[in-house]
């Protein structure tokens, strides 16, 4: 178990973001106006926390506690939505480093189980649903991975650590694979590298994706139209996309050159593509495309800068209709000052315009959002203010939006 320390450092993380600093800078940028000067705040260092690294982040949050630590950058707490068997699930971290679920049922019933003691949790968890069974992957104590599962909607969960101890330095993204058969997890490793972890039948294997120094925020892992896929912030604020192929390795290519990725990025199958969004320099929102079969990146700027202060979340919904389907693609995002909740919607046709809606009020949002198509619509959860849960229903794309206050213990990312 971390020390008092340690455990006030994990609460750093997630609030010196929205306190003392804007989001994301390029290297070299001066502070915003109105935020704190520290020459700390003017860039965003790599972040290393094995070792050495651990026992400084302790130290500075031992001054944090006596007030005098200036600014501290890092990513935003965060929250992970899915739909589930019975419908919209929500994962984040509880009070004092617990895990809590929240689940709802018809007709619009939020159900709240506690999945880990406290203790137990030290990063936004990934939740992710195959069938009727649900999983949360999450960095546990000293650095390492564990896993839950539920074969039954509603029920009981069941935990596994699938990494040791000094292993795991970033929140994990879960994902299934082999048609729903299995499940892997993709997480920032020692010394900044890339891990992934897949089940052999009980068990879990290892191996690095990437090596030591490439891997500079939590990944982002998923099934696209390219195989297997994991993006994230590569050195020089640039950014990588890895796929696995037939025999098991992991070919590398880089999907933004350096100076263009602030956050650690999302990554989705599309329709016709496979696609990432990722914060931008200056608070820009960036969204890269690779179409299926041969091809390059293409890179688009959906918003300006100073719009995107988080980590932003892609997904692709599908609207069925009497004859074929149309195919949405969505992000959301935290917006500019005042913590709006942002939400860039385009399709069904490619040629159309994205479109920007605003779910939430002023306000409204404290961390980065989590996106999902529910039903024939799209989904968003987000931490509120003073630890509150809410989330934002939108029955149909471009439809009117219905946010709700989660009941419960809230969120303490």
């Amino acid at each position: 178990m971390f020390t008092k320390a340690e455990a006030l450092l994990t609460r750093i993380r997630g609030r010196a973001r929205h306190l003392l600093v804007p989001p994301s800078r390029p290297p070299g940028a001066a502070p915003a106006e109105g935020t704190a000067s520290d020459a700390a705040a003017a860039t965003r260092p790599a972040r290393t926390r094995p070792a050495a690294g651990r026992a400084l982040a302790v130290a500075v949050a031992a001054a944090a506690a006596t007030g005098s630590l200036l600014a501290v950058a890092g990513p935003a707490a965060a929250v992970s939505l899915a739909e589930t068997y019975l419908g919209p699930g929500i994962a984040v971290e509880g009070p004092g480093n617990s895990l809590d679920y929240y689940y709802q049922t018809a007709p619009g019933t939020w159900h709240e189980q506690q999945v880990a003691a406290a203790g137990t949790t030290y990063s936004a968890p990934s939740l992710a649903q195959a069938s009727t069974t649900t999983v949360i992957a999450t960095e546990g104590p000293a650095n390492s991975l564990r896993f839950y599962i539920q074969h039954v909607p509603g029920g009981a969960w069941q935990e596994k650590q699938v990494a040791a101890l000094g292993t795991t330095f970033s929140a994990p993204s879960v994902a299934a694979v082999s048609n729903g058969s299995s499940w892997a997890i993709a997480a920032e490793g020692l010394n900044n590298s890339l891990m992934f972890y897949h089940q052999v039948f009980t068990l879990w294997a290892g191996q690095q994706a990437a090596a030591p120094n490439t891997t500079y925020s939590a990944p982002s892992l998923a099934e696209t139209s390219l195989g297997l896929g994991i993006a994230a912030e590569g050195s020089g604020n640039s950014l990588d996309f890895y796929t696995q192929g037939t025999s098991g390795a992991w070919t590398a290519q880089q999907a933004a050159k350096p100076g263009t990725t602030y956050s650690a990025p999302s990554l989705a199958m599309l329709y016709t593509a496979t696609g990432i969004a990722a914060e931008g320099p200056s608070n820009s929102l960036m969204f890269y495309t690779h179409a299926n079969g041969p091809d390059t990146w293409h890179p688009q700027q959906l918003a300006i800068a100073g719009t995107t202060h988080s980590a932003p979340s892609l997904a692709q919904l599908a609207e069925p209709q009497r004859v074929g389907t149309f195919y949405y693609t969505v992000i959301a995002v935290q917006g500019p000052i005042g913590r709006f909740l942002d939400v860039y919607t385009k399709g069904p046709a490619t040629a159309l315009p994205w479109q920007v809606s605003v779910p939430g009020t002023f306000n409204s949002t404290w961390s980065a959002p989590s996106v999902t198509q529910v039903g024939g619509g799209t989904g968003v959860a987000a931490e509120g203010p003073n630890h509150t849960l809410n989330y934002y229903s939108q029955p149909a794309p471009y439809g009117t939006w219905t946010p709700q206050q989660v009941p419960g213990t809230g969120t303490y990312g």
